[in-house]
């Protein structure tokens, strides 16, 4: 018989992050794990008025968690080295390389209308942001110059013989709204992007918000949505 399941909330320390949704949480080592964007609702000061407005929108912030068997203990990361530093972002792609070193980021939704496509490498030891690519920020959806897929949120991601795979996702350049089927593969090692051809006649309709996972020399995707109807088959 399996062992009963029970929910059991923890004790927050530190510094907690405000509610969000949208972010990612990795796995850097240990019990600890990084913290990066998503969406925050928060009450800004208008000084004309003396008043409180509420705002919704993604945020940049990069909080360290230790985890233990009752606590989390949360440090919002303030000392991050270098001039250069992602966007605020949610929906975007988040995956721990080189055993907790270092944690891969791609894309995301900046804006209602301005997906991203950049591509990040934090460095944990370092507290430093590596840019992939020469290109400054994108926020006019364009395409990338090193490769990358086009402007997307909602993709499906993930780590798979120390290659990362990207499929799907809502997007594109300029003001499209598409829902891709493509896939994607970026090599951590030479920090290069390869789009990978497929020769199925049959593919899968394009989709975002589904689940990406990889077993035995396979991908599949399950579940997602496009612009027209929600799906629950398996490729």
């Amino acid at each position: 018989m399996p062992t009963d399941i029970e929910w059991k909330q923890l004790n927050q320390k530190g510094e907690k992050p405000s509610a969000r949704s949208g972010h990612t949480l990795s796995w850097i080592g240990a019990q600890n794990y990084m913290l990066f964007g998503g969406i925050e609702e928060s009450m800004v000061h208008n000084p004309k008025e003396n008043t409180y407005e509420r705002k919704i929108g993604p945020n940049a912030d990069v909080y360290m968690m230790k985890l233990s068997p009752n606590d989390t203990l949360w440090v919002k990361e303030t000392g991050v080295n270098g001039d250069d530093h992602p966007l605020a972002r949610s929906q975007h792609v988040a995956i721990t390389i080189n055993d907790g070193q270092r944690v891969f980021f791609f894309g995301g939704h900046h804006t209602p209308k301005c997906r991203l496509n950049d591509t990040w490498i934090y460095q944990v030891a370092q507290k430093e942001w590596l840019r992939v690519g020469d290109e400054g920020d994108n926020t006019e959806n364009a395409a990338s110059n090193c490769g990358a897929p086009a402007p997307r949120a909602n993709m499906g991601s993930v780590l798979y013989e120390g290659k990362i795979y990207i499929q799907g996702g809502h997007g594109g350049l300029g003001f499209a709204r598409t829902a891709f089927n493509d896939i994607f593969m970026f090599d951590p090692e030479d920090l290069t992007w390869h789009h990978l051809d497929t020769v199925s006649e049959k593919v899968p309709d394009g989709r975002g918000g589904h689940s990406l996972f990889a077993s035995d020399g396979k991908l599949y995707i399950y579940g997602g949505w496009n612009s027209e109807q929600h799906y629950n088959s398996m490729w």
